[in-house]
């Protein structure tokens, strides 16, 4: 009889221990989930979806090659010739991107629209920046002006040189 309930309480204890090893895996399945759900979504942009336009100029237009994903079109943008702030865009159609490359050498000044899905693998752009969808090229130019346009304009009469003693 004694070695019957020896047997007994040697198997509930094992019982206990496999249970308890059940729930801390179970745990660990879910955190891990949880963190899975999570960094995926740090990766594709999820959080970063976004929509809008802007007028400026292509200052660079260059193409990385993404390993087993193809190849990213990026495209750096300014509001202004002289602002130091540039945004990065990415471009899905090769024909677009030549168009904007063309733009980026003559420093035409243009309007993209641009738009960023909610979900964005991060192979694709990279995840997370705008993909340009479309280009104006009738753009109004920011105040101030860019570049050489300013210079065709301007008569030796609108120079005011004052020397300062």
């Amino acid at each position: 009889m004694e070695t019957e309930y020896n047997n007994w309480v040697a198997s509930r204890k094992r019982i206990e221990r496999e249970n308890k090893i059940k729930g801390l895996f179970g745990i660990a399945v879910v955190v891990f989930l949880i963190w899975l759900v999570m960094h995926g979504f740090s990766y594709t942009g999820i959080f970063s979806a976004n929509e809008g336009e802007h007028t400026g100029i292509v200052t660079a237009a260059d193409e990385d090659a993404v390993l087993f994903f193809g190849t990213n079109y990026n495209v750096y943008f300014k509001t202004s010739e002289y602002s130091t702030q540039e945004d990065r865009y990415c471009v899905e159609d090769e024909a677009l991107f030549k168009e904007l490359q063309g733009y980026a050498r003559n420093r035409t000044v243009i309007t993209i629209r641009y738009k960023n899905d909610w979900f964005v693998h991060r192979s694709i752009c990279n995840g997370g920046v705008g993909i340009i969808r479309e280009v104006k090229r009738d753009a109004p130019k920011p105040e101030g002006g860019f570049g050489i346009d300013v210079i065709k304009g301007l008569k030796i009469a609108d120079i005011n040189i004052t020397e300062d003693d």
